[in-house]
């Protein structure tokens, strides 16, 4: 029987902040590295089943924490306001995570929802482009599910603040009154098919209340809206090999345009990205069903042991 590999708790320096991560380092290394690039809204431990996986097939993983959720600091006096005024925060933390990463082998990069547009924002600059050998997107952040035009999404936050003033509201306010963090139901508007996987992730809360999460700040939805017109402004010239695994019933994310986006990609990169669609996933599928997420887990091992 293997033995169950306990990760190493660390601290990322970054921008004088230091980021809460996790690091497995697998008993039998086959010499290749991965980097977690979390979604909105997640921790440390919501993928601790599959870095074990990962690691149990040689492959070191290291998780971080992304500023203002999870175990890392908070930006605002209200700990569960999702915030941020720029992206570019997350990228230049991304770059520094990239950095601390000493060992010197093969590094792909597994990007999750939100954390797929922190990443494609990142990747424009060329020192963080070059430090990848990989990149994997699950779900990526491409687009709004509703197809609202971003110049209305822009307006609504605004009259949100507005709306704020009234009341005396100092400093940053949530886009939905009171967004407070709150369990996702299995058939309602949880993102996954799987109940006993869905009550495993809300249990971590129980157990580190601190690293609850609630809803959107107005200056967070602005900041999404110009790193999404960014990236899709931008002509990739993609080196690399990437894969994207899309969720074909995605409840958060529109699926449509993670497609627009990859042929985007194929139109400009020397290497094509592989797309593989999970057919009735939904959003969140390395916590899915074993129907949906048995076959993307072993795409992407499958990528990652292919030679670089």
């Amino acid at each position: 029987m293997t033995a169950e590999i306990i990760p190493e708790r660390i601290q990322i320096e970054s921008s004088g902040r230091k980021l809460e991560g996790l690091v497995y380092t697998p008993l039998r290394p086959l010499g290749k590295q991965v980097l977690i690039v979390q979604g909105r809204n997640e921790m440390l431990y919501k993928y601790q089943d599959f870095c074990r996986q990962l690691c149990d097939n040689g492959i070191k993983v290291t998780v971080y924490d992304h500023i203002g959720q999870g175990f890392s600091p908070r930006i605002t006096s209200d700990p569960e306001m999702c915030h941020i005024d720029s992206f570019d925060t997350y990228v230049n933390d991304l770059g520094n995570v990239i950095k601390s990463l000493t060992e010197a082998m093969p590094l792909t990069v597994i990007a999750i929802s939100m954390g797929g547009l922190i990443t494609l924002k990142a990747i424009q600059r060329t020192e963080i482009l070059k430090s990848i050998s990989r990149l994997i997107f699950i779900s990526p952040f491409l687009g709004i599910r509703q197809p609202v035009p971003t110049f209305m999404i822009k307006a609504l936050s605004h009259l949100r603040d507005l709306l704020s003033k009234p009341f005396s509201c100092k400093g940053p306010v949530f886009f939905y009154f009171n967004d407070r963090f709150r369990k996702k139901t299995i058939g309602l508007d949880a993102n996954t098919h799987d109940s006993q996987r869905n009550e495993n992730y809300y249990n971590l809360y129980s157990r580190y209340p601190e690293a609850k999460l609630g809803g959107m700040t107005t200056s967070w939805l602005r900041a999404a809206v110009s790193c999404l017109e960014s990236v899709w402004s931008a002509k990739y010239d993609m080196d690399i090999p990437s894969l994207f695994l899309i969720a074909e019933n995605d409840n958060m994310v529109s699926s449509a345009d993670i497609l627009r986006f990859t042929e985007k990609l194929a139109s400009y990169s020397r290497v094509k990205p592989n797309i593989i669609r999970i057919k009735n996933s939904l959003h969140d599928i390395l916590i899915e069903e074993d129907q949906y997420r048995t076959p993307a887990v072993a795409a992407i091992l499958n990528f990652i042991k292919l030679s670089d």
